[in-house]
């Protein structure tokens, strides 16, 4: 999880660095859009597949396939699975966590781009 974290807060470096590349300005609307898409489906796909990872690690202890352990298939292995598959909310608040990173994070970026975009704009006027 934490290599998704720091990989979304490079998304938007990546995405400023393409707009520029482009127009040779920068689009706060589309930047933003796409900064905030990438880094919650980073997030989101990256805490499902965990979770997947989780449950197929899990799945491994039921040998009748019938979803239920039974007596001889609870081993302290098969209980430490069910707790790390299990005692994880982390998961289960990905989507919010992801969307208030990201409408945060990107919010601050845009913030910074414009305060430049107008401090640039002041210099160019008092020449």
């Amino acid at each position: 999880m934490l290599v998704a974290w720091l990989f979304a807060v490079l998304i938007p470096v990546v995405v400023l660095i393409a707009e520029q590349r482009n127009a040779g300005r920068v689009n706060l609307l589309r930047f933003s859009l796409i900064s905030i898409a990438a880094i919650f489906v980073v997030v989101v796909g990256t805490a499902t597949a965990y979770g997947r990872f989780l449950d197929s690690q899990l799945a491994a202890f039921d040998l009748d396939g019938d979803g239920i352990f039974s007596g001889s298939e609870v081993t302290p292995e098969q209980e430490q699975a069910l707790f790390r598959a299990t005692d994880d909310v982390s998961r289960s608040l990905a989507p919010f966590t992801a969307a208030a990173f990201a409408l945060a994070y990107v919010g601050a970026i845009c913030g910074v781009i414009a305060f430049s975009n107008r401090q640039a704009r002041r210099r160019a006027s008092d020449v």
